[in-house]
């Protein structure tokens, strides 16, 4: 016997009638009557007593109905607990495609290397929606800045590592020849950070510098960057961008702060998560 089997006798029993059951259940009546058929040759006694005023349950009939209800009840609280299970093993992930290029491509391979039972699924999520996504659990974790957003949504952060800020500049800029930057060297440029609200440490030390330093935000789309930068814009960066723009000049500025280079995700972590975390640290804390 299968389920289908059960869920067709249950229904035949509820009606009545194999014509009204055949269309409820989408089944030709004759396909149906092989399937209540088949079942009682599998059983051997019979479930029904077939009459002109229709289908009527014999005593083992009636039994064996309390029981068909009980194993399809089972049937679907096993399926819902093995998804669930499914689910707590399957990290959901976003991030941008630089740095899905370097963090998550470094990561991943070793990760599901170290723990095989594991799945990673990519998400496809605006990077304006990851932080509500995470707070939703519609994703297990994202890259991240250490962000006032965090704490607003209930979320943690856990530090990957910390880099220098980096000046991106084309490289006609007169500035591309020194071997470091100093604040002093920025005044009066028109200088640009991604997103605000990821980096507000280093928006605070610009503000708080004395420099006069306003920093624009920029979209961090390859294209655009190119085009600031061609206007003679510098971009502030981390190290790690260094290879996505090779046609630019990269120089380190000597500043007292730097981007954050981790991972938020909710505050009771799975146990999943904590070791794509530790995972992460191995192959990039510095």
């Amino acid at each position: 016997m299968n389920d289908k089997q059960l869920q067709s006798f249950i229904v035949v029993a509820k009606l009545g009638s194999f014509s009204k059951a055949a269309d409820e259940l989408f089944l030709s009546k004759q396909a149906l009557k092989k399937q209540i058929d088949s079942l009682e040759r599998e059983l051997c006694f019979t479930l029904f007593v077939r009459s002109a005023q229709g289908m009527t349950l014999t005593s083992a009939g009636k039994e064996y109905y309390t029981g068909a209800v009980e194993v399809l009840d089972m049937l679907k609280d096993i399926n819902e607990r093995c998804k669930s299970a499914c689910s707590e093993d399957t990290l959901y992930i976003a991030a941008s495609q630089d740095s899905a290029d370097t963090f998550i491509a470094g990561t991943i391979p070793v990760f599901l290397m170290k723990f095989p039972e594991y799945m990673i699924s990519h998400v496809e999520a605006e990077s304006t929606q990851w932080l509500s996504a995470v707070s939703e659990g519609k994703l297990s974790l994202c890259l991240y800045a250490d962000s006032p957003e965090l704490t607003k949504l209930g979320l943690s952060y856990s530090l990957i590592r910390r880099e220098a800020i980096y000046c991106f500049m084309d490289r006609k800029n007169p500035l591309s020849d020194k071997q470091l930057l100093t604040l002093e060297d920025l005044a009066g440029k028109n200088v640009y950070i991604g997103n605000r609200n990821w980096y507000t440490d280093i928006s605070d030390y610009f503000e708080i510098s004395g420099s006069g330093i306003s920093l624009e935000e920029i979209r961090s789309s390859y294209s655009n960057i190119i085009q600031v930068c061609a206007a003679g814009g510098i971009c502030l960066f981390s190290e790690w961008r260094i290879k996505h723009f090779e046609q630019l000049a990269a120089i380190r500025l000597d500043a007292e702060t730097g981007f954050s280079f981790g991972i938020a995700h909710r505050q009771n972590p799975s146990q999943a998560v904590l070791r794509f975390i530790d995972t992460a640290r191995d192959q990039y804390a510095k």
